[in-house]
């Protein structure tokens, strides 16, 4: 069983890197770039606690990008659309413990649904799940994953009071990691209304690791007969970015390059093809620097 307590909001933010688009079939380097957009592993952070909370939590005033404290990282998914099935993220976290933000959540609503499982595919227990207003960080402990295994969070609509699920929130996951492998299992993803018009929180999402290390990113998914397409960027000196990688099917899909720390990575998810996009399950090994 998990336990879960809100936390004090966290004021520091982190930079937004751009994502890209573009066709093609298997990752590879590119020199094209784009403009820029808007430590040793130990025990878990001591993070003050605040008082616990049930039930639905009162929308509060949109916060900062949380930054991860030292020997920490932050995973960060931009753009979800949290309608049902939510999204899904399995990492490696030390001692179990994960620290769980989401921002843009709606005036109005009664906030969202964050629950600890450790798996892709089993459902939360019942009483694990916390209801959090916006900006308000919530601290889950996977029992199963203080050993060293896989745990995460299920993020999605509190109940339906938002009307099938509302578009374009920020999900924050803060860990002390145990190793590189991260696993998504995505929302579903809306058709582009027109070509080419393809916003994040409709049909687009993306994807950072904060602070990203050195070593071999590599990336496996299937595009489950639908037109996914998935690209790597990572960052330059003058704060624009440049993509590594970009692959695009409907069915096996594969990107494999070397990150080399200086700047963090970020990965977009586009739905490019005419009909919705299922949810993914994306297999990622994504180098952290602790």
């Amino acid at each position: 069983m998990a336990r879960s307590n809100v936390l004090g909001p966290l004021a520091m933010a982190v930079a937004l890197a751009s994502c890209g688009g573009g066709g093609g079939r298997r990752g590879g380097p590119s020199d094209g770039s784009v403009p820029p957009s808007s430590s040793p592993s130990g025990a878990p952070p001591a993070i003050p606690l605040g008082p616990a909370t049930s039930g639905p939590a009162a929308t509060a005033a949109p916060s900062a990008r949380p930054l991860p404290p030292p020997g920490s990282v932050a995973f960060t998914a931009i753009g979800v659309p949290l309608s049902e099935p939510g999204l899904r993220v399995l990492v490696r976290p030390s001692g179990g413990r994960v620290q769980v933000v989401v921002r843009g959540v709606p005036g109005g609503s009664n906030g969202v649904r964050i629950c600890p499982v450790s798996d892709i595919s089993g459902a939360p227990p019942v009483d694990g799940c916390v209801v959090a207003a916006d900006g308000r960080p919530v601290d889950l402990v996977v029992d199963g994953a203080a050993g060293g295994g896989v745990g995460g969070v299920l993020v999605g609509p509190s109940d339906g009071s938002v009307g099938g699920g509302f578009r374009g929130a920020e999900v924050t996951l803060i860990y002390v990691p145990d190793g590189d492998s991260i696993t998504l299992v995505t929302p579903r993803l809306a058709p582009p209304e027109t070509p080419g018009d393809c916003p994040e929180g409709r049909c687009a999402m993306a994807f950072e690791l904060t602070p990203t290390g050195s070593g071999t990113y590599s990336l496996e998914a299937d595009g489950r007969g639908a037109r996914p397409q998935l690209t790597l960027r990572v960052g330059l000196p003058d704060g624009g970015s440049r993509m590594v990688g970009m692959v695009e099917g409907s069915n096996r899909l594969s990107i494999g390059s070397t990150v080399d720390g200086r700047s963090d990575a970020n990965l977009s998810l586009r739905n490019v093809g005419p009909s919705e996009l299922p949810p993914l399950e994306i297999a990622l090994v994504w180098p952290s620097r602790r």
